[in-house]
């Protein structure tokens, strides 16, 4: 079941930009007391857009407690509406991360529960600060204001 939706979280998550489908927003803690209203709110209050949609595949998965997306612009003209996710449990972040990035198509990057992703092509990662801005945002820490990917 698990390599199923990392299958399908893979394929979706190269169409982000044409895909998504609503999700609430979750509130439970980390052991770090960061949640996902506080990750989304450091991310609006640094100035980055954010939506409470996120990839379809993400909201059937039994492993996905709540998320929502962050949307940024990549080289190319791409507009990517990148999912960050609440997990059931850290370990399940990091059995459903392990699976993701088996298949090439993008890097997972997790904080405890949470879980986002960056594009790859064969497991490298395409742009350096598209995955650079998404580990400080898991973190709670976006820069401010939002760095220009399009570079």
């Amino acid at each position: 079941m698990k390599k199923t939706f990392a299958i399908i979280l893979a394929m979706l998550l190269c169409c982000a930009p044409l895909t998504a489908c609503g999700g609430g927003n979750g509130s439970s803690s980390s052991g770090s007391g960061l949640t996902l209203d506080k990750i989304k709110q450091a991310l609006t209050d640094a100035g980055y857009t954010v939506e409470d949609e996120y990839v379809n595949a993400a909201n059937k998965s039994a492993d996905v407690v709540a998320g929502f997306a962050v949307v940024y612009d990549l080289p190319g003209g791409s507009t990517m509406h990148t999912p960050i996710m609440e997990m059931k449990s850290a370990e399940v972040a990091k059995e459903n991360a392990t699976a993701i990035d088996g298949y090439g198509y993008n890097v997972c990057i997790v904080n405890g529960k949470f879980l986002t992703m960056c594009g790859a092509k064969k497991g490298v990662v395409e742009y350096e600060a598209e995955k650079t801005m998404l580990e400080s945002a898991i973190k709670g820490e976006p820069a401010s204001p939002p760095p220009d990917l399009t570079k």
